[in-house]
């Protein structure tokens, strides 16, 4: 029997070689909605080819729209977050796929629509 994701990760933490995180789950609402006036918004990641702007291609493009409290920067809650891919037309580099996890998707994950009312 093979052991699971939970025995991979202990083991590796215990081995004092690795640390082991794990993906947190996502939240709708962080806190509890108030009379303190918010605001909106949104973080934004672009994953790219390599790092020159002229020549290199945008292969991830992500967004998360939140609402917030600009005094103490207080988040309340995630409003949405969508993600695109876009293929470069070329090899995505393993250097590349080690930094930014994206590697070759198929053609129905790449340049899937805009979420309507956001762009």
């Amino acid at each position: 029997m093979e052991p699971t994701l939970e025995q991979m990760a202990r083991l590796l933490a215990e081995s004092g070689d690795y640390r082991v995180t794990s993906r947190l789950e996502a939240l709708a609402e962080y806190h509890s909605s108030d009379d303190t006036p918010k605001l909106v918004a949104a973080v934004v990641d672009v994953e790219t080819t390599r790092t020159n702007p002229d020549t290199d291609k945008i292969i991830e493009f992500g967004i998360c729209l939140f609402e917030y409290e600009r005094l103490n920067g207080r988040i309340y809650k995630v409003l949405g977050s969508w993600e695109w891919l876009e293929d470069p037309g070329l090899s995505i580099s393993p250097e590349i796929t080690k930094i930014t996890a994206v590697r070759w998707y198929s053609p129905t994950d790449i340049n899937s629509p805009a979420p309507s009312g956001i762009i």
